[in-house]
């Protein structure tokens, strides 16, 4: 699912990355792990939905619907289920 225009950018599952057009140097496993990113780099996302809202850059969660709950903040890191799923956007 991931963009045509990207370059080092790995997406596995269901909508993962799907709105990914211009952001480089991504990884996203699981159903709809970040995917509303759209220019946000070296970003991880592992999990189902993780880092599904985010948009901000060198971000990483690991874990079902973690870091859900940021949106455009950047340098976060979120561990385990659910962790960051009601996090402050920034």
């Amino acid at each position: 699912d991931a963009g045509t225009t990207v370059t080092g950018t790995v997406a596995i599952g269901s909508g993962a990355l799907t709105a990914n057009t211009t952001a480089d140097d991504n990884v996203a496993i699981g159903t709809n792990a970040a995917s509303t990113n759209i220019t946000g780099t070296a970003i991880v996302a592992c999990g189902t939905q993780a880092l599904l809202n985010s948009t901000g850059t060198d971000n990483t969660a690991f874990g079902y619907r973690s870091g859900e709950g940021i949106t455009t903040g950047s340098q976060n890191t979120f561990l385990g289920s659910s962790a960051g799923l009601t996090n402050p956007t920034t």
